[in-house]
């Protein structure tokens, strides 16, 4: 009976251990994934206004040279609209992955602290 226990308890530690491991394994990983895409975002995110600003600095120039073709007032209204779109675009694709980040990061502490009561479960 004692043997088996000893057993029990050695094959939750080496389960336990295995476990950690994966979830370090799953920790590295999605760290990698969000810092690859992240950095193509954060730098989509940073060209948004400056393309605004491009935009808005064609329009006063063209202003100041007395152009007023539809075709350009429309070219310009439909460049502002698309600058708009991908900014707020960018802002729900960075709020959706910080919210999967600290899903993750919620899961893994909640894990970690399972793992961490079961190994003193088994010791006792």
């Amino acid at each position: 009976m004692a043997l088996e226990r000893y057993e029990n308890i050695g094959a939750i530690r080496g389960e336990t251990d295995r476990l950690r491991e994966a979830r370090g394994d799953t920790k590295r990983f999605m760290a990698f994934l969000f810092h690859e895409i992240r950095v193509p975002l954060s730098v989509i995110s940073l060209g948004i206004p400056s393309l605004r600003d491009h935009v808005f600095d064609l329009s006063a120039l063209n202003d100041y040279n007395g152009t007023d073709d539809e075709t350009l007032v429309m070219e310009h209204q439909h460049a502002v609209e698309t600058a708009d779109l991908m900014g707020r675009s960018m802002d729900v694709v960075q709020r959706v992955l910080g919210d999967v980040l600290d899903l993750l990061h919620a899961s893994t502490d909640e894990t970690s602290k399972g793992l961490s009561h079961s190994t003193h479960s088994a010791g006792t």
